[in-house]
């Protein structure tokens, strides 16, 4: 069977000369139900067959990322393709403010934990017994 988009208009259709790439409808049945009430066609269902073109994603392609623009198509004949160029450049921002918060958090916990090391290899093992609860009678 040949492969065809599926969106009402698109005309697009695999070959070897098309540089197009065709994806399936989601097996998951959460996003399956996306795909399809974005795909919005009236009367229709998805089958095995069902297919979509690269045209109907920002990237070409399909996320699995839940908050990426591109885990449900959002290109058709009536959508406006800049305002989903800039749902992606938001994205990647959100993104690289998050990797960013990571990597100062977990940097800020590694000192903590290189100065607890520290002082408790520089402190004197009486001090420790103070600071320290141990259980008394024996252990079970």
């Amino acid at each position: 069977m040949p492969n065809t988009c599926c969106v009402d208009g698109c005309t697009n259709r695999a070959s070897k000369a098309s540089s197009k790439r065709f994806f399936r409808i989601p097996a998951d049945q959460k996003r399956k139900v996306k795909w399809t009430a974005a795909i919005n066609r009236e009367g229709w269902s998805p089958n095995q067959y069902s297919r979509l073109c690269s045209d109907h994603f920002v990237t070409g392609q399909p996320s699995f990322d839940p908050g990426h623009p591109d885990y449900v198509p959002s290109i058709f004949k009536n959508s406006d393709r800049a305002s989903a160029q800039r749902r992606l450049e938001r994205y990647r921002r959100t993104k690289q403010i998050r990797s960013k918060r990571l990597k100062t958090s977990s940097s800020s916990s590694n000192m903590d934990i290189v100065y607890i090391l520290l002082e408790f290899s520089e402190t004197p093992r009486v001090s420790l017994e103070r600071n320290l609860q141990f259980p008394s009678g024996p252990l079970s």
